[in-house]
C-alpha cells in the first residue's frame, strides 16, 4: 500500500517539477439567445346561459326539440291464437340404460365388410393354422442343438447363480437369522 501511495506522489512532483506550457485561450463562443418568455393566457371561459323565469330548462340544452312521431289512431287489431300456431310437444324419448361392468355398449353386428366372403374364411384359416403352429412348438429353437431360449438362458445363468449363492447365502442367512433372534428376545423382553 505504501508502495503505491510513494509511487503516486512521486507522478505528482514531477508534474509539479515541469512548468505547464499555457496553451492559448480559445474564444469563447457567444452564448445562444435566450428564449422568449412563453406567456400563458387564460381560455375564456364559456359564459353562462340563464334560463328566463317561467321558460322551461330543457329549452336551454335543446333549443330545436326533436318531433315526436305522431299518434295514429288506426291501429291493427292483436293477433288471434290459432292451432297453427301453438308449438308441437316435443317428443319423449326414453333414456337408455347405461351398459353395466363387463356389458358391451357398442353395436357388434357388422354389415358388409371390406373382404369378400371367400377372403375372409381364407384369412381366418390362415389365422387358425399359425395359432396350431405356435402351440405345438411354444419354444424357439436356437442354433445347431435345438436348444430353445429358455433351455439357454437357463444354461448360462446356472453357474453365475450358483457361484454367486456360495459366496453370499452363508452371510445373508446369518444377519436373517440374527436379526429374527434379535427380534423374537426383543419381544420377549417386553412380556
Amino acid at each position: 500500500m505504501e508502495d503505491i501511495l510513494a509511487s503516486i506522489r512521486k507522478i505528482l512532483s514531477e508534474d509539479e517539477a515541469e512548468p505547464a506550457k499555457p496553451e492559448p485561450a480559445k474564444a469563447a463562443p457567444p452564448p445562444p439567445p435566450a428564449p422568449e418568455p412563453m406567456i400563458m393566457e387564460p381560455e375564456p371561459e364559456p359564459e353562462p346561459v340563464m334560463a328566463e323565469p317561467g321558460e322551461p330548462v330543457a329549452s336551454i340544452f335543446d333549443p330545436e326539440p326533436e318531433e315526436e312521431p305522431a299518434f295514429n289512431p288506426e291501429f291493427e287489431p292483436p293477433l288471434q291464437l290459432t292451432d297453427s300456431m301453438y308449438a308441437d310437444p316435443e317428443p319423449q324419448y326414453e333414456p337408455e340404460q347405461a351398459p353395466s361392468f363387463g356389458q358391451q355398449f357398442y353395436d357388434t353386428s357388422y354389415g358388409e365388410g371390406l373382404v369378400s366372403d371367400p377372403v375372409a374364411a381364407a384369412s381366418g384359416a390362415s389365422i387358425a393354422q399359425l395359432a396350431q403352429a405356435v402351440a405345438r412348438e411354444r419354444a424357439v429353437a436356437l442354433g445347431n442343438h435345438g436348444l430353445t431360449l429358455e433351455q439357454l438362458v437357463r444354461e448360462i445363468c446356472t453357474p453365475i447363480l450358483k457361484h454367486w449363492l456360495d459366496i453370499n447365502l452363508p452371510y445373508m442367512i446369518e444377519r436373517i437369522v440374527k436379526q429374527e433372534i434379535e427380534r423374537i428376545a426383543t419381544r420377549s423382553d417386553r412380556t
